[in-house]
């Protein structure tokens, strides 16, 4: 098996290519955005090496909750030194024990110990869901004895591709705005357009619908938290305080918490900043990671604004939010303060 260098990593495609193939090594950790596709990659790798019936006595499970202390070492090493009952191996899931962090330096300290234990009878896994990629000594020794595997968001085309295959199974068909505006709404986490893929086939199954538009999306699908936010962003932009005032009451009703909205709020102005900054719509999406749609709208979105009054109104939410943290406004006025004191500055500045 091929080892990454430096900051290369093994990628999700590549993992199960060698799990396909049974050409693994001895220890894996395992990181990265996309939880979906790691859970699933963790099952596979349960369903290919475990005897069936053998999970309690082949698959051990240590979950350390975030603390390198609740993992010791000794016990790790005898657990990785005991044999297998009917597996072709056995599997040890050790979960966040932030090991590639600051926090983790002492068990970095110790971990010689396990790579020399290490055998074709066992396999390691670690799983992390914080990694710090300056840990250049750990990382190294790890892909040395290992491999280190980054699962991470899938780009817009692999998400639509995976989404219309889920739907074809039961000869539904979507069209790809649709698709496109609902994986959007699950802001391209899989875990969330399956749940929702899962709902929406139930519905068409029990109404008789094989196909899918955007229509029907609106109709029974998560509400479209990014889209109220670009319009609610179209509205301030355009001065329209009403409509603005308008489009947070109806995401109140939709039940989104007025702390969750300022970030998103925020989040928007951040990304415009960056849209700023950018040539171009692909340049863009690499940058944020974000859909090709979500990326015209902020290309588009950013006209409306200067960079020096982007910075002043993320200076603006940034101070709203701490007056809601520090009880000197309630959460919900501030959406609303915050709305009418863009509209003032932004009538004062233009």
């Amino acid at each position: 098996m091929a080892r990454g260098s430096g900051d290369v990593f093994f990628t999700y495609s590549q993992m199960v290519q060698s799990i396909k193939s049974m050409d693994l090594a001895n220890f894996y950790l395992f990181f990265g955005e996309e939880d979906f596709l790691l859970e699933y990659t963790i099952d596979l790798l349960k369903t290919k090496i475990l005897a069936p019936g053998t999970e309690q006595l082949d698959f051990k499970f240590i979950d350390c909750k975030s603390s390198p202390d609740n993992l010791n070492i000794d016990e790790l090493i005898s657990e990785i030194n005991t044999p297998s009952f009917m597996s072709e191996r056995r599997i040890i899931l050790i979960r966040n024990s932030n090991l590639v962090t600051a926090s983790g330096k002492s068990l970095q300290d110790k971990f010689d110990g396990i790579f020399s234990v290490l055998n074709p009878n066992t396999l390691v896994i670690f799983r992390e869901d914080k990694f710090e990629k300056r840990y250049k000594k750990i990382i190294n020794a790890i892909k040395e004895h290992g491999e280190i595997v980054e699962f991470k968001k899938q780009d817009l085309n692999t998400l639509m591709n995976w989404g219309a295959a889920i739907l074809r199974k039961n000869d539904i068909k979507i069209t790809r705005d649709a698709l496109e505006n609902l994986i959007g709404r699950c802001e391209s986490e899989m875990h969330v357009i399956k749940n929702e893929l899962e709902k929406i086939t139930l519905i068409c199954l029990n109404q008789g619908i094989n196909a899918v538009n955007l229509d029907l999306i609106n109709k029974i699908a998560l509400p479209d938290l990014r889209g109220s936010i670009f319009d609610l962003t179209d509205a301030i932009a355009e001065s329209r305080v009403d409509k603005a005032l308008s489009i947070y009451g109806i995401m109140l009703e939709q039940k989104f918490s007025p702390v969750f909205i300022l970030f998103m709020i925020a989040r928007q102005f951040r990304q415009l900043y960056t849209a700023k900054a950018s040539s171009n719509i692909n340049e863009l999406m690499s940058k944020l990671g974000v859909t090709n749609f979500v990326a015209r709208k902020l290309n588009s979105q950013k006209s409306y604004f200067s960079l020096e009054e982007i910075e002043s109104i993320y200076l603006l939410i940034c101070e709203m939010d701490y007056n809601v943290k520090t009880g000197q406004i309630d959460q919900e006025s501030s959406i609303e303060m915050l709305i009418l004191e863009v509209a003032n500055f932004r009538k004062t500045n233009n």
